[in-house]
């Protein structure tokens, strides 16, 4: 009897001994892998480059219909092969940058007014923040789609101060970042030159070609265009609006009075929604953080001529980003 328990309690040991060695052997090869070093797998970037592309004709109209195979896309001269495209209007981010320097005292209330008009012309799902400046820049409405808050946040608002344009820009690119939506679109109106910010122009224009933000710019210089000693003084702001807008793919405005500016952003909303969408992945995966110039052209009819626009290009990511989505980078 004892010995027929002592032969039980064996047999049972070494069960228990089999078992633990079969359950452990995952665990220890699991640990083997580990712990042998393997060389390193090749790992392919997948960064896409998306692009809002507007299309018009020599007449300044807008071309519509187009479809994927009309277009080719260019990436420091080499051709890009199209990866997505949609013509769909999507809803967008909008940020409405409005100039509160004492210059615009006396349209304050009409301008403010006209350029709060850009978001009626797009989808229910639209957003949009006001931001004003000065010699400061201040948000008065903050990211929403309700149209009352928006209109209410510009009521009463006084006008002075000397202009900070540059800044305002800078904060607004940072701000739009919050936005929901991908495509994200700045709006910036003013009646005059910078005199108070502390980015330098050439820091800031290296800031929007990193964006990926379009921007609007509208500027009110009224009749100052018809006077020559004003027009001297206007021609540097008015230039330094359109390189803003058109790296972005956008444009510059110059609307004559608060009934024109209505029109300007009338036409800006309607633009933004005819947008053509297109995605590629670049054939030079190098991660090597400089410019690509990037050009769209439309390739439909032999004789026509098209005005197309996107964005002028973009900073290829370098070897820190760790294969970051373009798209989103905002």
């Amino acid at each position: 009897m004892v010995m027929l328990r002592g032969s039980v309690a064996r047999v049972i040991c070494s069960g228990l001994i089999v078992l633990t060695l079969l359950v452990g052997l995952p665990i220890f090869s699991q640990i083997d892998k580990t712990r042998v070093p393997e060389k390193p797998s090749l790992r392919i970037s997948v960064d896409l480059v998306v692009l809002d592309v507007s299309v018009q004709d020599k007449n300044g109209q807008p071309v519509h219909g187009l479809n994927e195979k009309d277009f080719r896309v260019y990436e420091d001269k080499v051709e890009q092969p199209v990866s997505s495209f949609s013509a769909e209007e999507s809803p967008v981010t909008w940020g409405l940058v409005l100039d509160r320097s004492s210059s615009m005292r006396d349209m304050t209330k009409e301008v403010y007014a006209a350029a709060l008009n850009v978001i009626d012309q797009g989808t229910n799902e639209d957003e949009m923040f006001i931001m004003t400046f000065n010699n400061k820049t201040e948000i008065v409405s903050d990211l929403t789609s309700d149209r009352r808050q928006l209109a209410n946040s510009i009521f009463g608002l006084h006008a002075d101060g000397s202009t900070a344009l540059y800044d305002a820009v800078d904060s607004a690119l940072d701000h739009v970042k919050q936005g929901k939506h991908r495509k994200k679109v700045l709006v910036v109106v003013t009646d005059g030159g910078d005199n108070k910010s502390r980015i330098r122009f050439s820091r800031l224009v290296e800031k929007v070609k990193e964006s990926d933000v379009l921007i609007y710019t509208v500027g009110m210089y009224g009749g100052m265009a018809h006077n020559p000693t004003e027009s001297r003084l206007t021609a540097e702001p008015q230039n330094r609006l359109r390189q803003l807008a058109e790296i972005t793919g956008a444009y510059a405005h110059f609307p004559q009075d608060s009934n024109k500016c209505r029109e300007v952003m009338a036409k800006i909303a309607q633009e933004v929604s005819e947008h053509y969408t297109i995605g590629y992945y670049p054939t030079n995966q190098m991660r090597d953080g400089r410019w690509r110039k990037i050009k769209v052209v439309v390739d439909r009819q032999p004789n026509a001529k098209y005005i197309v626009r996107s964005r002028a290009g973009y900073y290829a990511p370098g070897t820190e980003d760790g294969g970051r989505d373009l798209a989103n980078d905002r």
